[in-house]
């Protein structure tokens, strides 16, 4: 069989992207004609199809824990921290637009993160942070132990299922010193039942996947763990990032079968009011593909 493509074709792409499809063509062009025809919606052969699959997961750590699973909070750790020695496929992940939103979305939210805990102990002695689905919960440790490591009432637990993730935390959190003012809890946070109603819950990377209805059901369930006037911080992929990197999401398709569920600023709007929070705003990370919406519980 003929390559279907050139290699002119590979400007179509981004930087990253481009050097991930000469990668696969150096070992073997079939490869990198299949990821461009599926790309652009063309059937091919099955058979490249399985080799290219099996292969692609062969040259990164990053993909094969998305592939393995989605959620998977170690997918995100990559995108943070960086890989010491990265594979093709490695390379592609952490120089994509996608990927460089993960991380600048994370220092968007601890640098919001700051701003509203700084406002809010303006008000009061002692904050009661949540933290939903937290994986190990890097976003508020990062913001506690750069800015109220030894600064007494401040306390932040994390609500997360996945016990690999609770588990860096716990190591994170002793090796910032942090041991104190933050905890861990194993379980689903949508069952989670607090000692005492949080003062700020974070919720970030969860709602991405689920429909409006959805949504609303996991914003109104966890409603009751905050304290009345309390806040909410909850993100969400927007659009963009279907328009700005359509490759990485063709990625995140094919290797996961991961779909999100893309909203903008007006339907997080309606999905907070829908589930008893009144909008506060909201804001994002540069590239605009994550919105963070703020809203307080009334």
């Amino acid at each position: 069989m003929e390559n279907l493509h050139s290699a002119d074709e590979i400007l179509q792409f981004d930087d990253a992207a481009g050097k991930l499809l000469e990668a696969l063509e150096k070992k073997d062009s079939l490869m990198k004609d299949f990821v461009i025809s599926r790309f652009k919606g063309v059937s091919f052969d099955p058979v490249v199809e399985e080799k290219t699959y099996n292969h692609m997961l062969e040259i990164s750590s990053i993909l094969s824990a998305m592939a393995s699973n989605p959620g998977t909070s170690i997918f995100t750790e990559f995108l943070y921290n960086g890989i010491s020695s990265p594979l093709p496929g490695d390379s592609y992940v952490l120089e994509s637009r996608a990927g460089r939103a993960v991380r600048s979305r994370l220092e968007s939210v601890e640098a919001n993160l700051f701003e509203i805990f700084e406002k809010n102990l303006q008000e009061k002695k002692n904050l009661l942070i949540g933290n939903f689905g937290s994986g190990p919960g890097r976003d508020t440790i990062n913001v506690l132990s750069h800015h109220y490591r030894g600064r007494s009432g401040l306390k932040a637990i994390h609500i997360d299922r996945d016990r690999a993730a609770i588990n860096r935390g716990i190591v994170m959190a002793k090796n910032r010193g942090l041991d104190d003012i933050v905890e861990f809890s194993c379980q689903s946070f949508m069952k989670y039942c607090p000692e005492e109603k949080f003062d700020i819950v974070v919720l970030v990377g969860v709602l991405c996947s689920l429909d409006f209805e959805t949504c609303v059901n996991v914003l109104s369930t966890i409603k009751r763990t905050i304290k009345s006037g309390g806040l909410i911080i909850a993100s969400n992929a927007t659009p963009a990032m279907k328009d700005g990197d359509p490759f990485a999401y063709f990625l995140m398709n094919w290797l996961a079968n991961w779909k999100l569920e893309f909203k903008n600023t007006k339907i997080m709007k309606k999905i907070f009011e829908k589930s008893g929070y009144a909008w506060q705003g909201s804001f994002t990370e540069k590239f605009g593909f994550h919105l963070m919406g703020v809203g307080v519980s009334i």
